[in-house]
């Protein structure tokens, strides 16, 4: 399997609440920085990378923007489809919403303000090979547990994963970045799940029990999006990428 043939599910469909006051019109990875919305740089790494097929997941709210800016990702070098998520339910349910534009049984999710998730894909892409995992998912140390989900781990093994453990009492000190690659098997547990706020980290913690899922654990800057004064640090490392790839 290769990064050509992967199809990534990116969800864009978060109401960017925290992002405000910047996000009263817009999604806020329609935020412009140095030109182009965060998303357009997202996109373009992607497609840099070789990646062909992409799935947007959009609200009803951010859809009439988003799809007349980036149409079907001709000019961008990718196919791009659009799914629906019409109610705020989690990012399980936002999942759930491309299931049925998923052709293939091993799929990528990212999050729609990753500008240089290929970079981690291709890693995904290679350990999953070598250690022959179920599920593969990125991971990154963190000084604040208590604010992320955090992985329970047996070596590369995760067997648990925790949302905002309480302080003292964190598995470890990795964190759950919110790259993915998962299967149609994960999938389809996916969806007999009760719909709720952590329907995919409850449904990762499931399929730990009986299947193998690594944690593939990086020391690369990894972009965060939450709130607008977050728009400091991605300017910074935007110019460090136009130099060297958006030329």
């Amino acid at each position: 399997m290769n990064l050509k043939n992967m199809p990534v599910i990116i969800l864009a469909a978060g109401a960017s609440s925290r992002f405000w006051p910047l996000s009263n019109k817009k999604h806020k990875t329609m935020f412009s920085l140095m030109g182009r919305p965060i998303l357009d740089y997202v996109l373009r790494d992607l497609a840099r990378a070789g990646i062909k097929k992409t799935i947007l997941v959009l609200s009803p709210r951010d859809e009439k923007q988003i799809k007349p800016y980036f149409k079907k990702g001709e000019k961008l070098g990718l196919s791009i489809e659009y799914a629906l998520q019409r109610k705020a339910l989690g990012q399980a349910n936002a999942i759930l919403s491309a299931k049925n534009k998923i052709n293939s049984k091993d799929f990528f999710v990212i999050n729609a303000y990753h500008l240089n998730s290929s970079i981690f894909l291709k890693d995904l892409i290679k350990n999953k090979k070598s250690e022959k995992a179920d599920l593969l998912l990125l991971g990154k140390k963190t000084n604040r547990p208590w604010q992320y989900g955090i992985f329970k781990l047996k070596g590369k093994r995760a067997v648990d994963i925790i949302e905002k453990p309480q302080k003292g009492k964190e598995p470890s000190n990795i964190r759950n970045v919110g790259i993915y690659y998962l299967n149609h098997h994960f999938l389809n547990l996916l969806q007999k799940q009760p719909t709720e706020e952590y329907q995919l980290e409850s449904t990762l913690a499931k399929f730990m029990q009986k299947n193998r899922v690594l944690v593939f654990k990086t020391e690369r800057e990894t972009t965060s999006l939450k709130y607008a004064w977050d728009l400091l640090k991605f300017k910074n490392y935007l110019l460090f990428l136009k130099f060297n790839y958006f030329n």
